[in-house]
C-alpha cells in the first residue's frame, strides 16, 4: 500500500484522474483487507487443524445382552488417511464405558463388533466414535447415537412409567437482542427424550402483559419476532395435555449488535447487521464459511447503525454455512447458520428378486451405485438386513442425513429426513428454525485469529500410539530418559526418549490382547506409566430412559430364545476371532545371522555358547562383570560399546544375569551385525534370543519395569450366515432364529453388485439398509423391504 501512495505522490500533479483512481483503490483495499485477513487466517487454521467426522453404521439399534453388535466406521469429512485408528465405546447413562475397542482404519474405513455381556443392565446406551486427533476438538465433535440393550435373562423387563419432563429454550438470531431493535427469537420445547411437543405460548413483559403469542411450526420448534422495549421478558408455555412452564427469555442489551438473515428472493440473501450504542461510522466484517471453504469475506461501514450485505446464494455450498460477523477489532459479535438443501450426487439403487420369501429360502439382492447422471461409480458400502418388529424399528439416523445435518448441528435432530426430503415453504421455514435452535459455533476464534497453539493429541497416521509418562520415586517427571516398550508375543520393540516426562510409542499392526513390558534404559530409579487412549470428556447430550412395558414380554421371550440358541449351537462360528494382519516377523526384519541352538552342541552355560560358535559376538569379563560385543560388518571390526540384548524382544540390561540363563531354555539367537536405529536410540548391534514358548523369562530385566496386559487393535470376526442350498440343509433340525439375516461391512462396488443370503426360521417384515460413500466422498443411502413367511409373519 505504501508503494501505491508513493506512486500517487509522484503522479498526482500530472495525472489527477490516475491519482484519484489510485486513492480509490487504496481506500477499497483498506476496507476489504481486514475481512480478507480474517478469511485467510480461518482457511490457514482449518487446513492445519481439520477435524475428521466419523459415522458409525450398526447392524441394528435394539439388542439383547448376549448378542453381537456389528458396526462399520466411515470417515465422512477431513483427510481420509490422517488417522489409522478409531476408538469406539458403549457408554451407559452415567457416561461409564461398558465396552471399548480400538478399530483399525484403512482409507477412512473400519469395521468391528462387540459381544454384549450378559452382565449388562437393561437400558438405553450411547455408542460413540472418535480418533486421537478428534480429542483435540472436544466430545461435541465425536459421533454419538443411542442404542437399546435389554437383559432378557432377568425376570421382568417392565419399567416404571417415566414422568414427563419438558425443556424449553430460546435462541435470539445472531446471539443477542437489543432494546428498541426488532429481532427474531427461535424456540425449542422438547420432552425428556428430546422429542418436540405441541403447545401454545405467550410472551409477557415486565408488567405481565402479553405482547406476543407463539406456537411451534414442526417438532416443537418455531420462532417469533418483536421489538424489546424493556429489559426483561418471560414466556408462558402451556403444553398440550400437560403442565404449564414459565421460562425467562435471554437478556436484552442496551448496546451491541444484532444479526438478521433475510431471504427476499430465490437467488440472493440480505444479511442485516444492526448496532446500538456503537460508533455510527464503524465497520463490520462478514465471513461466510463451511468446512475448508470461505464463500464470502466482505466489509461494510455502518450507516445510521445499520449495514447490509447482499449475498448471491449460488456462492454458498450445499448444506450448512456459518455466517459470522466481526467488529473493527476483529472480534466475533454475531453468528447464525444457513442451510442450502443439497442435491443428491450419489445414488444407490437396489431391489430383491421377490417381495415375499419362504423360510430358509435364498434371497437375491441387486445393487447399483450411480452418480447423478446415472453412470456407474465406485463406492464403499455396508449392508445390514434385520427384522422389523415391536422391539426393532427402522433407524432414523443414516449416513446421508448425518453428513448434511447431524454432523453439523448440536443436539438431537428429530426427523432429520423431513428437512432433506421436503422443499416446500413450510419445510424451508422449518429448516431455518432448525439452524437457529441447533446452530452453534465450532470455532474458537481467539485461536484462529491469534497465535496457533500446538495440538495435544497427535494423529495416528501410521498406527496406534501408546502414550505414557516416566517419573522418579517422588513422582516428578524425568526428561530425556530412554524408554523401551516390548511386546514379547510379537517380538516387537519400540523406543522413545521423553520430553518433560511424556512418552509416545508408535506401534504398527498391534492386534489383540498382549502382555507389554516398559522399562528405562539403565535407570533403576525411574518408573513408567501407560495411559489409556480413550477420551475422558463427554458430551452434554443425555441418554433417554428405556421405556418397556408388559406388551413386549412375548417378543422378548421369543428374541431371548433365539439368542440363546445361536450362542449354544453356533458359538464356535460367531465368536471366533482372528488377526487380519499375518505378520510373524520381528521388528528388525531379517537378521544378518541366525543360530538355531538345537543345531549345535548344547553347552551348560550361555557364555560357552557365545564363545564356541557364535562368531558374530564376543564375551569379555571385566571388573564390573560381563560385557558383550557384536561384530560391525560394514567396518569389519567389533563395536567398542555393548549391543542391545533381547529375550523375546524384551531388553536385558544386566549381562551378568543374561549369561546366567540356562541355554537349554533358549531356542534361537538372531544377530544384527551393524548399527540399528530404534526410535531415538542407536544400538551397536543386536543379540536377540528367543525362548521356546515366546514368553520372556524376565531375567536381567529392570525390577521397576512395568509389565501389564494391553489391548491393541480389535481382532476381527466374520458374520456367520447359514446356507440352505440342498434339501438336507433346508430340512436340518438345527434351529435358525436369526433376526439379523446378513451383515456385509465392506462392499467395494464398481457400479453393480449381486448379494445373496438366506432367510431364517423367523417370519415377519425385514429391511435391507445400504449406506456408504462414493469415491468422491458423497454419501448415499437406500432401504429395501421384503417379507418372510407371507402374512403369517406379523409381529
Amino acid at each position: 500500500m505504501m508503494l501505491l501512495y508513493k506512486l500517487a505522490e509522484t503522479m498526482k500533479t500530472k495525472l489527477p484522474l490516475v491519482f484519484l483512481f489510485i486513492l480509490f483503490c487504496c481506500h477499497t483495499m483498506a476496507q476489504t483487507s481486514p475481512a480478507i485477513d480474517i478469511a485467510a487466517k480461518y482457511k490457514s487454521h482449518v487446513l492445519t487443524t481439520s477435524a475428521e467426522k466419523l459415522f458409525v453404521h450398526t447392524d441394528k439399534t435394539f439388542y439383547l445382552a448376549g448378542e453381537l453388535m456389528w458396526f462399520k466406521l466411515y470417515n465422512i469429512g477431513g483427510p481420509k488417511d490422517l488417522s489409522k485408528v478409531a476408538y469406539v465405546e458403549v457408554l451407559d447413562k452415567e457416561n461409564q464405558s461398558v465396552l471399548q475397542a480400538k478399530i483399525a482404519l484403512q482409507e477412512g474405513n473400519g469395521q468391528g463388533s462387540f459381544y454384549l455381556p450378559v452382565t449388562l443392565s437393561s437400558g438405553n446406551y450411547k455408542i460413540r466414535a472418535y480418533t486421537n486427533w478428534l480429542k483435540n476438538f472436544g466430545p461435541e465433535f465425536f459421533f454419538e447415537k443411542n442404542i437399546s440393550i435389554v437383559n432378557s435373562l432377568v425376570e421382568s423387563q417392565a419399567t416404571a412409567i417415566v414422568k414427563p419432563q419438558y425443556d424449553a429454550q430460546f435462541f435470539p438470531e445472531g446471539g443477542n437482542r437489543l432494546r428498541g431493535v426488532e429481532s427474531k427469537v427461535a424456540f425449542r420445547v422438547v420432552d425428556q427424550n428430546g422429542k418436540g411437543v405441541n403447545f401454545r405460548g405467550a410472551i409477557l413483559d415486565e408488567k405481565n402483559e402479553i405482547i406476543a403469542n407463539f406456537e411451534p411450526l414442526k417438532f416443537g420448534i418455531g420462532h417469533f419476532s418483536f421489538i424489546p422495549k424493556g429489559m426483561s421478558y418471560q414466556a408462558l408455555i402451556q403444553i398440550n395435555n400437560g403442565p404449564s412452564l414459565t421460562v425467562k427469555l435471554p437478556q436484552v442489551y442496551e448496546q451491541g449488535y444484532t444479526l438478521k438473515v433475510l431471504d427476499p428472493a430465490d437467488n440472493q440473501i440480505n444479511v442485516q447487521v444492526q448496532a446500538r450504542g456503537i460508533s455510527s461510522n464503524s465497520s463490520v466484517y462478514l465471513l461466510i464459511h463451511s468446512g475448508q471453504q470461505v464463500s464470502l469475506a466482505e466489509t461494510q461501514r455502518m450507516n445510521n447503525g445499520q449495514a447490509v450485505f447482499t449475498v448471491d446464494k449460488s456462492l454458498l455450498p450445499q448444506g450448512v454455512s456459518y455466517f459470522t460477523v466481526f467488529n473493527e477489532d476483529k472480534k466475533p459479535i454475531a453468528e447464525r447458520l444457513f442451510f442450502k438443501r443439497p442435491e443428491e450426487k450419489f445414488l444407490i439403487e437396489s431391489k430383491t428378486d421377490q417381495q415375499t420369501y419362504d423360510l430358509r429360502s435364498p434371497i437375491n439382492l441387486s445393487l447399483k451405485t450411480l452418480n447423478d447422471s446415472y453412470q456407474p461409480v465406485k463406492a464403499n458400502l455396508s449392508l445390514s438386513v434385520y427384522k422389523l418388529d415391536s422391539l426393532q424399528t427402522e433407524e432414523s439416523t443414516h449416513i446421508y442425513n448425518y453428513f448434511w445435518l447431524g454432523s453439523q448441528l448440536k443436539g438431537n435432530i428429530e426427523s432429520a429426513d423431513y428437512y432433506l426430503n421436503n422443499s416446500d415453504l413450510e419445510a424451508d421455514q422449518a429448516v431455518d428454525n432448525l439452524m437457529l435452535t441447533h446452530g452453534w459455533s465450532r470455532f474458537k476464534w481467539e485461536e484462529i485469529l491469534g497465535a496457533s497453539k500446538p495440538q495435544k493429541f497427535l494423529p495416528e497416521y501410521e498406527g496406534h500410539l501408546i502414550s505414557g509418562r516416566i517419573i522418579d520415586r517422588a513422582s516428578n517427571p524425568l526428561n530425556e530418559a530412554l524408554v523401551y516398550l516390548s511386546i514379547p508375543a510379537k517380538q516387537g520393540l519400540y523406543g522413545a526418549k521423553n520430553k518433560q516426562g511424556e512418552l509416545l510409542f508408535n506401534t504398527r499392526n498391534l492386534y489383540g490382547n498382549h502382555e507389554i513390558v516398559a522399562q528405562t534404559h539403565k535407570d533403576s530409579l525411574a518408573r513408567v506409566e501407560i495411559h489409556s487412549p480413550f477420551a475422558i470428556e463427554f458430551s452434554s447430550i443425555k441418554i433417554p430412559e428405556l421405556e418397556m412395558s408388559e406388551k413386549f414380554t412375548q417378543s422378548l421371550l421369543s428374541r431371548n430364545l433365539g439368542m440363546q440358541v445361536q450362542n449354544l449351537y453356533l458359538k464356535d462360528k460367531i465368536k471366533q476371532l482372528y488377526d487380519p494382519v499375518k505378520d510373524g516377523s520381528v521388528f528388525y526384519g531379517s537378521p544378518d545371522k541366525s543360530y538355531l541352538l538345537d543345531d549345535y552342541t548344547r553347552f551348560s552355560t550361555l557364555e560357552e555358547v557365545l564363545r564356541e560358535y557364535v562368531i558374530d559376538a564376543s564375551v569379555r569379563k571385566l571388573r564390573d562383570g560381563f560385557h558383550l560385543k557384536v561384530f560391525d560388518a560394514p567396518r569389519q571390526v567389533f563395536f567398542d560399546e555393548d549391543p542391545l540384548a533381547l529375550i523375546d524382544g524384551v531388553p536385558v540390561q544386566d549381562f551378568n544375569k543374561l549369561l546366567a540363563i540356562d541355554p537349554l531354555r533358549l531356542k534361537k539367537l538372531d544377530v544384527i551385525s551393524g548399527r540399528y536405529v530404534l526410535g531415538p536410540n542407536i544400538a551397536n548391534g543386536i543379540l536377540s534370543f528367543s525362548t521356546y514358548k515366546g514368553d520372556f523369562l524376565g531375567e536381567g530385566m529392570d525390577l521397576n519395569a512395568l509389565v501389564m496386559e494391553y489391548e491393541g487393535l480389535q481382532l476381527q470376526r466374520d458374520f456367520f450366515s447359514p446356507v440352505y442350498q440342498t434339501e438336507a440343509q433346508k430340512s436340518s433340525r438345527m434351529p435358525d432364529f436369526r433376526n439379523v439375516l446378513h451383515w456385509l461391512p465392506n462392499i467395494n462396488s464398481l457400479g453393480e453388485e449381486r448379494i445373496n443370503f438366506y432367510s431364517s426360521d423367523l417370519p415377519g417384515q425385514y429391511i435391507v439398509v445400504i449406506q456408504g460413500l462414493d469415491a468422491q466422498g458423497n454419501p448415499g443411502f437406500k432401504t429395501v423391504y421384503f417379507r418372510v413367511g407371507g402374512n403369517n409373519g406379523a409381529d
